[in-house]
């Protein structure tokens, strides 16, 4: 891959998936590599994507450049900065040609004035960044209306913002209100018994498979959820599994662990977001490729998975304290790498943690210091998103 790049979820303001967003950095050395070698960021969007579309930002030499065309015209919505291209006949004219070949351009700083209308009619949606006045937003959304151009409000940052959102008429919506369980964490609710029963036994270094399915077998309700997460398209398993048994036998015992964290951390969050667990999901494989990375911690992968796996707990910008985690069967090092406290856990969770952010220099700092390359970063994480986006959540 050339370039780091991450995601945001866009969603309908139904609350159903639309598209991500794309923030991306092209790595250094990588300058001068073709631009459609393998897609414009050297890899297929839809690893990256799956079926949804991407809103992906062009400058006006990229425009030039015709890099829109290196994306397939059904997933990409070009986003363009009047700004940037306003007073660029060369630039509009490229535009409009795109446009012919089916592509749909989106405008990020849209405003009444001069060269504007040029723009505005080549653009099929209208990006409003919620961090302005509501009155600014309030004006927009008007023309918007006015010419039949669908409302696209960024950085949605509570329900309040949510709820204006949908009255001015925006049909998509995305923003950190989404990014944090719409409960108080100060609240956890408590594990089931057979849970944390299951948690113990399947951290030790050679955790007794009997026992596992003895503890999980005794509860119905979480045997049928962690049955009804194995049976998702992730594993492509072609006959059904029906027991805790027969999990173990076709999956293997690391699958299996897998799933009980997940279902430990469905409980924890009570959240019916499923591109939250998805985030979850990503940040937890991408933390156990790094430690995978760490010559001194490839034997403890599986704690890194679970910390990231965790990390549910502190999107959103809550603030995590220590006695809201002690109830969880976690390790000291798991506890103390969310809470991005000094050593190896809190390095790796603030790696993984960044990438997914867009914190690009941060997490070279950080990288470096384990000898990670960004191009194997990039890799794992574009590996990431592909393996969480083959489970269903619903």
């Amino acid at each position: 891959m050339d370039y780091f790049l991450t995601r945001r979820p866009v969603f309908y303001d139904s609350g159903a998936l639309f598209a991500y967003e794309m923030k991306y950095k092209r790595l250094a050395g990588t300058e001068n590599a073709g631009a459609n070698r393998e897609g414009f960021f050297g890899i297929d969007i839809r690893r990256v994507c799956g079926g949804a579309k991407a809103f992906v930002n062009f400058s006006r030499e990229m425009i030039k450049d015709g890099a829109p065309l290196g994306f397939p015209s059904e997933r990409l919505i070009a986003v363009i900065s009047g700004r940037d291209i306003s007073d660029d006949k060369d630039a509009l004219e490229i535009c409009r040609v795109i446009k012919r070949k089916g592509y749909l351009f989106a405008i990020n700083d849209f405003k009444r004035g001069r060269g504007f209308d040029e723009i505005l009619e080549l653009c099929g949606v209208v990006m409003l960044d919620f961090a302005s006045p509501k009155t600014a937003e309030s004006e927009a959304s008007y023309i918007c209306k006015f010419s039949n151009k669908e409302i696209f409000a960024r950085n949605v940052m509570t329900y309040e913002d949510f709820e204006f959102a949908k009255r001015i008429g925006c049909k998509y919506i995305s923003g950190e209100f989404f990014l944090k369980p719409q409960r108080d964490l100060r609240n956890i609710r408590p594990l089931p018994i057979s849970i944390v029963k299951a948690m113990k036994i399947i951290m030790k270094p050679e955790p007794n498979v009997d026992e596992i399915v003895d503890v999980l077998s005794q509860d119905t309700a979480v045997c049928q959820k962690i049955l009804r997460l194995i049976n998702s398209a992730y594993f492509g398993v072609t006959n059904k599994i029906s027991s805790i048994g027969q999990a173990i036998i076709v999956l293997g015992l690391d699958y299996l662990r897998e799933w009980i964290y997940m279902l430990a951390i469905q409980h924890i969050s009570n959240s019916e977001n499923s591109e939250l667990m998805r985030l979850s999901l990503v940040t937890a494989k991408f933390c156990r490729m790094i430690a995978r990375e760490i010559p001194e911690q490839k034997n403890s992968a599986e704690e890194f998975y679970l910390m990231g796996l965790m990390s549910i707990l502190a999107f959103g910008r809550n603030k995590i304290r220590i006695p809201e985690l002690e109830d969880l069967p976690l390790t000291d090092e798991i506890k103390g790498g969310i809470l991005r406290k000094d050593g190896v856990y809190g390095d790796v969770f603030g790696m993984a943690a960044d990438y997914a952010e867009g914190r690009w220099e941060s997490f070279e700092e950080l990288a470096h210091k384990y000898m990670i390359k960004p191009e194997k970063a990039s890799e794992m994480f574009a590996e990431a998103i592909e393996e969480a986006d083959k489970t269903d959540f619903e």
